[in-house]
């Protein structure tokens, strides 16, 4: 299938050889597109030629490490790709130097408290090109990680005001206002915008409401193919991980739960941009930037209520624009109390300290100076500077943003009913709902073989009350309330609505007792049957 897309060289053409000192380069450009080939390609080997610098900054570790792996191969210069530890400590490959967002905040921290030493981060300052990529980064992740406003104060609005400063992510929606349009609204410098256009049309997608649902799915999946699960609650995606046969798990080198993931996956998925386990459940550790393709990755499972982190957990998958490879999605759906929890449990607490901050600053100095921790989850609106407690009003923007899509939601579901966030998912990616594509209540076929293979043990047998107990736990079927159900009828309908070619049927059968006399004692009686026959509505 051939996408409607362009490639971003082909987007940019020969336009980057005129880019003039000042100019603001914005590409929004679909995962897949090569945003970074160009980078690597067409706008290295340019600066190669004219004796230009390159500063590359991006906002993952893992994405740092991939991107010097690939510069250092195309400019033929040698290195042990292995070696992360030395990996890690290299800037400087060839004409281009590659760092973080979080590198440079930490140098803007350390001169803020005249703490630089030989780290100064003067060192990103004298360049030709700056390249941010996934720049999103520089307001999605404000809400939970307050160094973010340094870079955006600090370094962004203040430095760099003749370099040519590119932009570059699939999400642009939080970049475009009020991001950039604060930083150069009174500049003279010319703003270039390209985009590569939007075609998820390769995407199959299908919705879910119940973890066991798709738990199962993946469970009866014996294709061969892979599984990629993105989830960032990791309680859940550590219980998912011990439902799921040959899943692995990973997750951030600095997370709590990192010492329990895999790590061979993820240096996998660094050197060689592909995952060997059947399905790999990741955080996002993985939803940036970094590339997976392998042609037996076929379903991706995407559990997150962002639009930024939804795109961005999708464009993992590496698509050739040319030749798209259709890929199975599985969204889950949400409903009323979770957007409106969020914003009376989370958004609304926040606003009153902010109100108190803004208001009453020796109240809320009086309350948090000694007792930091009761900051709690709102600890990253806040940050602490030689005049005492600040605003991060980047991460506050973002938060009151989150709040106004929940609003949204909580109207979308009066309006369109409890497939409301369904469809605002598909229309993130302009797909249509369709009512058939639900996955609900899924039998686990490695079960129902092995009942199927007990009921035909038994055929003719007289299950008695030993018997019955113990088919009635074979075949576990369970109400809402989780209650064991041990109704024939239900049983039946059961074996019916999943074509188990079987029916139980309650006989009488006499036994001699004290003096002759005769009792009678009821049994269960497993027939096989024709799958097209219908079951009598009298057993």
């Amino acid at each position: 299938m051939k996408l409607n897309l362009k490639w971003v060289s082909e987007t940019i053409g020969e336009d980057y050889k005129n880019w003039t000192n000042g100019a603001v380069i914005r590409i929004e450009a679909q995962t897949g597109t090569g945003k970074t080939e160009f980078i690597k390609t067409k706008l290295l080997e340019h600066a190669i030629n004219n004796g230009k610098r390159i500063l590359y900054i991006c906002n993952r570790i893992n994405l740092k490490r991939q991107m010097k792996i690939d510069v250092a191969r195309k400019q033929n210069i040698e290195m042990n790709y292995n070696e992360f530890d030395v990996l890690d400590s290299l800037e400087e490959i060839g004409n281009i130097t590659i760092t973080s967002y979080q590198k440079i905040q930490y140098y803007l921290l350390n001169e803020r408290h005249q703490l630089n030493y030989n780290d100064v981060y003067t060192r990103y300052l004298n360049f030709d090109y700056i390249v941010l990529d996934e720049a999103h980064y520089i307001v999605q992740d404000a809400s939970f990680a307050n160094e973010t406003v340094f870079f955006y104060r600090d370094y962004l609005k203040q430095c760099n005001k003749n370099c040519i400063t590119i932009l570059v992510s699939a999400t642009m929606d939080y970049i475009k206002e009020p991001l950039l349009e604060e930083i150069y609204a009174d500049s003279e410098r010319k703003i270039y915008n390209y985009t590569t256009g939007i075609d998820y049309s390769y995407i199959n997608a299908y919705y879910f409401n119940k973890y066991e649902d798709i738990i199962t799915t993946i469970n009866n999946d014996n294709s061969g193919n892979k599984w990629l699960i993105f989830i960032n609650n990791l309680n859940k995606a550590k219980e998912i991980n011990g439902k799921i046969k040959g899943s692995k798990f990973i997750c951030s080198e600095y997370n709590q739960y990192a010492s329990q993931m895999d790590k061979d996956e993820l240096d996998n998925i660094i050197i060689n941009n592909r995952f060997e386990c059947k399905c790999l459940i990741a955080t996002k550790v993985i939803d940036n930037g970094i590339n997976i393709n392998d042609s037996l990755l076929t379903n991706i499972v995407i559990i997150a209520l962002d639009k930024v982190d939804f795109i961005q957990m999708l464009g993992r998958k590496r698509i050739d624009i040319k030749e798209a490879q259709n890929i199975n999605l599985y969204i889950m759906a949400r409903y009323k109390k979770t957007f409106s929890t969020l914003i009376y449990d989370n958004y609304n607490p926040a606003e009153s300290l902010v109100g108190l901050w803004r208001e009453n600053r020796n109240k809320f100095d009086r309350r948090f100076d000694t007792k930091i921790d009761e900051l709690g989850k709102y600890k990253n609106l806040f940050y602490k500077d030689k005049d005492g407690w600040q605003l991060n009003e980047i991460g506050y923007l973002i938060m009151l943003k989150h709040k106004m899509f929940c609003e949204y939601m909580l109207k979308q579901f009066e309006e369109m009913g409890e497939d409301a966030f369904i469809c605002e998912q598909l229309k993130w990616i302009n797909l249509k709902y369709e009512k058939e594509n639900w996955i609900k209540e899924v039998i686990n076929i490695e079960k129902v073989n092995n009942l199927e293979e007990y009921l035909e043990s038994v055929i003719g047998k007289r299950l008695y009350k030993n018997e019955q107990k113990e088919l009635i736990d074979i075949i576990g079927l369970k109400d809402k309330l989780g209650r064991i159900q041990k109704s024939i009828r239900q049983f039946n309908a059961y074996f019916e609505a999943n074509r188990i070619p079987y029916i139980i049927i309650s006989k009488t059968s006499s036994r001699l007792i004290n003096e002759g006399q005769k009792k009678s004692i009821r049994f269960w009686e497993v027939i096989s049957i024709d799958n097209d026959l219908e079951i009598p509505q009298n057993l």
